[in-house]
């Protein structure tokens, strides 16, 4: 199959089954962001070929579900960060629907807008 066909097929796995999201995390007193785009599957072959077609991104796992949450099965997860999103965006961008790429749009503007701050805790915790 061309790389084309790859990238039309990997950009609607996503669009049924990934995410883009902004956030941020601690990283000793400040906070930081983050931007990811994962995938979470029980089958390891369809991130495996999702990865190949995107070339980027790491598969890991496999993850336990809760205990809670009896009857899950291990998942695996196809997940990247950082300046790499913005590159597997661009390559799937000619295909995903638009809600994705609402979500994507506005995944990146916070990213982009994002101010690190220095954290005020009221309380200790542990380093």
């Amino acid at each position: 199959m061309s790389n084309q066909t790859e990238l039309a097929w990997a950009a609607g796995f996503f669009d049924g089954e990934g995410s883009t999201t902004a956030g941020h995390y601690r990283d000793r007193n400040h906070l930081q962001r983050q931007i990811t785009m994962s995938v979470a599957q029980i089958d390891i072959i369809p991130l495996l070929r999702f990865k190949e077609a995107v070339q980027g991104g790491n598969i890991i796992g496999p993850y336990q579900q809760k205990k809670t949450q009896l009857g899950r099965k291990e998942q695996w997860r196809w997940r990247t960060a950082g300046k790499d999103v913005k590159v597997i965006l661009d390559k799937l961008w000619p295909y995903l629907c638009e809600p994705k790429k609402v979500q994507a749009t506005e995944a990146l503007q916070r990213y982009e807008n994002w101010v690190p701050t220095k954290i005020e805790w009221n309380f200790d915790l542990p380093e």
